[in-house]
Protein backbone atom coordinates (compact mmCIF):
# COMPACT_ATOMS: atom_id res chain seq x y z
CA UNK A 1 0.00 0.00 0.00
CA UNK A 2 1.27 3.08 -1.24
CA UNK A 3 2.31 5.93 1.92
CA UNK A 4 3.33 9.31 2.71
CA UNK A 5 7.09 9.44 2.86
CA UNK A 6 9.49 12.79 4.13
CA UNK A 7 7.00 14.08 6.35
CA UNK A 8 8.48 15.41 9.30
CA UNK A 9 6.00 17.33 11.99
CA UNK A 10 6.35 19.30 14.91
CA UNK A 11 3.18 19.36 16.92
CA UNK A 12 4.76 20.63 19.96
CA UNK A 13 5.20 24.40 18.51
CA UNK A 14 1.37 25.13 18.59
CA UNK A 15 0.40 22.46 21.27
CA UNK A 16 1.63 23.17 24.28
CA UNK A 17 0.42 19.94 26.27
CA UNK A 18 1.60 17.55 23.31
CA UNK A 19 5.04 16.35 25.57
CA UNK A 20 2.64 15.22 28.04
CA UNK A 21 1.05 12.92 25.91
CA UNK A 22 2.01 9.15 25.82
CA UNK A 23 4.61 8.15 23.35
CA UNK A 24 2.17 5.13 21.65
CA UNK A 25 -0.53 8.47 21.01
CA UNK A 26 1.73 10.95 19.99
CA UNK A 27 3.08 8.29 17.31
CA UNK A 28 -1.12 7.37 16.33
CA UNK A 29 -1.67 11.02 16.29
CA UNK A 30 1.07 12.06 13.75
CA UNK A 31 0.04 9.02 11.75
CA UNK A 32 -3.09 9.92 11.23
CA UNK A 33 -2.85 13.60 10.93
CA UNK A 34 0.07 12.89 8.15
CA UNK A 35 -2.53 10.53 6.50
CA UNK A 36 -4.91 12.21 6.15
CA UNK A 37 -2.90 15.89 4.70
CA UNK A 38 -1.31 13.34 2.86
CA UNK A 39 -4.85 12.32 0.76
CA UNK A 40 -6.08 15.88 1.28
CA UNK A 41 -3.23 17.38 -0.42
CA UNK A 42 -3.46 14.78 -3.69
CA UNK A 43 -0.98 12.59 -2.27
CA UNK A 44 1.50 14.38 -3.95
CA UNK A 45 3.87 15.42 -1.88
CA UNK A 46 6.96 13.25 0.52
CA UNK A 47 10.41 12.11 -1.60
CA UNK A 48 10.41 8.17 -1.15
CA UNK A 49 13.50 6.23 -1.43
CA UNK A 50 12.91 4.25 -4.56
CA UNK A 51 15.64 1.24 -6.04
CA UNK A 52 15.30 0.61 -9.85
CA UNK A 53 17.72 -1.30 -12.23
CA UNK A 54 16.87 0.56 -15.73
CA UNK A 55 17.79 -0.49 -18.99
CA UNK A 56 18.50 2.04 -21.83
CA UNK A 57 16.29 2.68 -24.29
CA UNK A 58 16.06 -0.12 -27.65
CA UNK A 59 17.76 1.54 -30.37
CA UNK A 60 15.08 0.76 -32.95
CA UNK A 61 13.92 2.27 -36.39
CA UNK A 62 10.97 4.53 -35.88
CA UNK A 63 7.29 2.76 -35.74
CA UNK A 64 6.23 6.05 -37.15
CA UNK A 65 8.01 9.26 -38.50
CA UNK A 66 6.37 12.59 -39.25
CA UNK A 67 8.23 14.74 -41.78
CA UNK A 68 8.09 18.86 -42.16
CA UNK A 69 5.60 19.37 -44.89
CA UNK A 70 7.04 22.06 -46.50
CA UNK A 71 9.19 25.40 -45.88
CA UNK A 72 9.32 28.58 -47.44
CA UNK A 73 11.32 31.76 -46.63
CA UNK A 74 9.85 34.30 -44.37
CA UNK A 75 10.06 37.91 -44.40
CA UNK A 76 13.66 38.49 -44.71
CA UNK A 77 14.18 35.68 -47.12
CA UNK A 78 15.66 33.35 -44.72
CA UNK A 79 14.47 29.80 -44.69
CA UNK A 80 12.39 28.80 -42.16
CA UNK A 81 11.97 24.77 -41.30
CA UNK A 82 8.96 23.46 -39.11
CA UNK A 83 9.90 20.74 -36.79
CA UNK A 84 8.74 17.41 -37.10
CA UNK A 85 8.89 14.16 -34.88
CA UNK A 86 11.62 11.81 -35.35
CA UNK A 87 11.43 8.39 -32.82
CA UNK A 88 9.17 10.07 -31.07
CA UNK A 89 10.85 13.37 -30.01
CA UNK A 90 9.70 16.80 -31.46
CA UNK A 91 12.78 18.09 -33.52
CA UNK A 92 13.42 21.67 -34.28
CA UNK A 93 16.12 22.01 -37.48
CA UNK A 94 16.16 26.13 -36.23
CA UNK A 95 17.80 27.75 -38.81
CA UNK A 96 20.01 25.50 -40.47
CA UNK A 97 21.06 23.81 -37.77
CA UNK A 98 20.82 20.47 -36.21
CA UNK A 99 19.40 19.10 -32.48
CA UNK A 100 21.04 15.51 -31.67
CA UNK A 101 20.85 13.29 -28.71
CA UNK A 102 22.53 10.49 -27.90
CA UNK A 103 19.67 8.04 -26.20
CA UNK A 104 22.31 5.79 -24.48
CA UNK A 105 23.63 8.87 -22.32
CA UNK A 106 20.10 9.85 -20.78
CA UNK A 107 17.64 7.67 -18.69
CA UNK A 108 13.96 8.04 -18.06
CA UNK A 109 13.46 7.68 -14.33
CA UNK A 110 9.81 7.49 -12.75
CA UNK A 111 9.93 11.12 -11.27
CA UNK A 112 9.57 13.72 -10.12
CA UNK A 113 13.41 13.86 -8.97
CA UNK A 114 16.39 16.33 -8.73
CA UNK A 115 19.66 15.74 -9.32
CA UNK A 116 20.40 15.88 -5.15
CA UNK A 117 18.05 13.50 -4.75
CA UNK A 118 19.93 10.63 -6.58
CA UNK A 119 21.33 8.63 -3.79
CA UNK A 120 24.19 6.57 -5.43
CA UNK A 121 24.37 5.47 -9.10
CA UNK A 122 26.01 1.68 -8.96
CA UNK A 123 27.79 0.36 -12.51
CA UNK A 124 28.92 -3.11 -12.43
CA UNK A 125 30.10 -2.75 -8.15
CA UNK A 126 31.00 0.65 -8.85
CA UNK A 127 29.47 3.42 -7.03
CA UNK A 128 30.17 6.54 -9.69
CA UNK A 129 30.61 10.42 -8.08
CA UNK A 130 28.10 12.90 -7.95
CA UNK A 131 29.98 14.73 -10.98
CA UNK A 132 29.01 11.67 -13.58
CA UNK A 133 25.56 12.83 -14.13
CA UNK A 134 22.76 15.31 -13.98
CA UNK A 135 18.66 14.99 -13.46
CA UNK A 136 17.37 17.10 -16.04
CA UNK A 137 12.96 17.81 -16.32
CA UNK A 138 12.85 16.27 -12.88
CA UNK A 139 13.14 12.75 -14.49
CA UNK A 140 16.19 12.43 -16.99
CA UNK A 141 19.35 10.81 -15.43
CA UNK A 142 21.64 12.33 -18.42
CA UNK A 143 25.55 11.20 -18.02
CA UNK A 144 28.13 14.08 -17.97
CA UNK A 145 31.52 12.45 -17.57
CA UNK A 146 32.16 11.72 -21.00
CA UNK A 147 30.50 7.65 -20.52
CA UNK A 148 27.12 6.64 -21.37
CA UNK A 149 25.08 4.16 -19.49
CA UNK A 150 24.91 0.41 -19.85
CA UNK A 151 22.98 -0.70 -23.04
CA UNK A 152 22.46 -4.09 -22.09
CA UNK A 153 22.04 -5.24 -18.27
CA UNK A 154 21.89 -8.95 -17.18
CA UNK A 155 19.19 -9.01 -14.23
CA UNK A 156 19.96 -12.20 -13.45
CA UNK A 157 23.55 -10.69 -12.03
CA UNK A 158 22.63 -9.53 -8.45
CA UNK A 159 25.91 -9.54 -6.48
CA UNK A 160 26.42 -7.19 -7.32
CA UNK A 161 24.01 -5.82 -10.05
CA UNK A 162 25.17 -4.83 -13.14
CA UNK A 163 23.61 -1.50 -12.90
CA UNK A 164 21.10 0.61 -10.14
CA UNK A 165 20.11 3.51 -8.86
CA UNK A 166 18.86 4.54 -5.45
CA UNK A 167 16.89 7.98 -5.76
CA UNK A 168 14.34 10.18 -3.76
CA UNK A 169 10.60 10.42 -6.01
CA UNK A 170 8.57 12.79 -4.92
CA UNK A 171 7.88 16.37 -4.27
CA UNK A 172 9.23 18.03 -0.97
CA UNK A 173 6.55 18.40 1.53
CA UNK A 174 5.77 22.66 1.65
CA UNK A 175 6.51 23.96 5.10
CA UNK A 176 2.51 25.09 5.58
CA UNK A 177 1.50 21.91 4.85
CA UNK A 178 3.48 20.50 7.86
CA UNK A 179 2.43 22.72 10.18
CA UNK A 180 -0.94 22.45 8.92
CA UNK A 181 -0.55 18.30 9.93
CA UNK A 182 1.26 19.21 13.12
CA UNK A 183 -2.04 21.33 14.40
CA UNK A 184 -4.10 18.37 13.13
CA UNK A 185 -2.04 15.70 15.20
CA UNK A 186 -2.13 18.16 18.22
CA UNK A 187 -5.90 18.11 18.09
CA UNK A 188 -5.88 13.83 17.07
CA UNK A 189 -3.68 13.52 20.22
CA UNK A 190 -5.92 15.84 22.53
CA UNK A 191 -8.91 13.97 21.51
CA UNK A 192 -7.42 10.41 22.08
CA UNK A 193 -6.98 11.55 25.90
CA UNK A 194 -10.65 13.06 25.98
CA UNK A 195 -9.32 16.31 26.51
CA UNK A 196 -10.70 19.66 24.55
CA UNK A 197 -9.85 19.86 20.95
CA UNK A 198 -11.51 21.61 17.84
CA UNK A 199 -12.38 18.29 15.65
CA UNK A 200 -15.80 19.19 14.83
CA UNK A 201 -18.31 16.37 15.74
CA UNK A 202 -21.34 18.37 14.10
CA UNK A 203 -23.50 18.80 16.84
CA UNK A 204 -25.25 21.99 16.28
CA UNK A 205 -28.04 22.28 19.00
CA UNK A 206 -28.94 19.88 21.83
CA UNK A 207 -32.09 20.43 24.29
CA UNK A 208 -31.36 18.93 26.99
CA UNK A 209 -35.76 18.64 28.36
CA UNK A 210 -36.71 17.50 24.87
CA UNK A 211 -33.59 15.60 23.74
CA UNK A 212 -33.88 17.49 20.42
CA UNK A 213 -29.96 17.12 18.79
CA UNK A 214 -29.26 19.10 15.59
CA UNK A 215 -26.15 18.41 13.51
CA UNK A 216 -24.38 19.80 11.22
CA UNK A 217 -25.16 18.11 7.20
CA UNK A 218 -21.56 17.39 5.51
CA UNK A 219 -21.61 20.11 2.61
CA UNK A 220 -20.81 17.19 -0.24
CA UNK A 221 -20.88 20.38 -2.76
CA UNK A 222 -17.02 21.03 -1.98
CA UNK A 223 -14.74 18.72 -3.58
CA UNK A 224 -12.07 18.91 -0.97
CA UNK A 225 -11.58 17.04 1.88
CA UNK A 226 -11.76 19.23 4.85
CA UNK A 227 -11.32 19.43 8.62
CA UNK A 228 -13.16 21.54 9.76
CA UNK A 229 -9.93 23.18 11.23
CA UNK A 230 -9.80 26.96 9.77
CA UNK A 231 -6.09 27.30 8.98
CA UNK A 232 -5.55 23.56 8.15
CA UNK A 233 -8.75 24.13 5.44
CA UNK A 234 -7.15 26.99 3.92
CA UNK A 235 -3.67 25.08 3.54
CA UNK A 236 -5.90 22.13 1.89
CA UNK A 237 -7.77 24.54 -0.51
CA UNK A 238 -4.61 26.54 -1.11
CA UNK A 239 -1.98 23.54 -2.08
CA UNK A 240 -5.33 21.50 -3.94
CA UNK A 241 -7.79 23.77 -5.29
CA UNK A 242 -9.20 21.30 -7.99
CA UNK A 243 -9.57 18.61 -5.20
CA UNK A 244 -6.94 15.97 -6.99
CA UNK A 245 -6.98 12.60 -5.81
CA UNK A 246 -3.23 11.70 -7.20
CA UNK A 247 -0.61 13.60 -8.51
CA UNK A 248 -1.15 13.52 -12.55
CA UNK A 249 1.03 10.64 -14.53
CA UNK A 250 2.02 10.78 -18.07
CA UNK A 251 3.06 7.30 -20.34
CA UNK A 252 4.67 7.44 -23.48
CA UNK A 253 5.06 4.26 -25.65
CA UNK A 254 8.31 5.52 -26.68
CA UNK A 255 10.14 4.98 -22.98
CA UNK A 256 10.73 1.63 -20.98
CA UNK A 257 9.74 2.04 -17.64
CA UNK A 258 12.97 1.08 -14.88
CA UNK A 259 12.83 -2.34 -13.35
CA UNK A 260 11.93 -1.45 -9.52
CA UNK A 261 13.48 -3.52 -7.15
CA UNK A 262 12.31 -1.29 -3.86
Amino acid sequence: MVAPCGWTLDPGLCCDEWATLGADVRARSVALATRLMWNATGRRYGPCEVTVQPCADRRLPPLYQVYPERFGRGAQGALNFYPFIQNGQWINPGMGGCNCCDSACELLLQGPTRTADIVSVTEAGVVLPTSAYVVFNGSILTRTDGGCWPSCVNFGNQNPPDFEIVYLRGLPVPQAVLEAASILACEFGRACVGGPCRLPNRLRRLSRQGVEVETAEIDRTNPNFLTGIDEIDMVIQAENPFALQARPRVWTPDRRVPRRVT
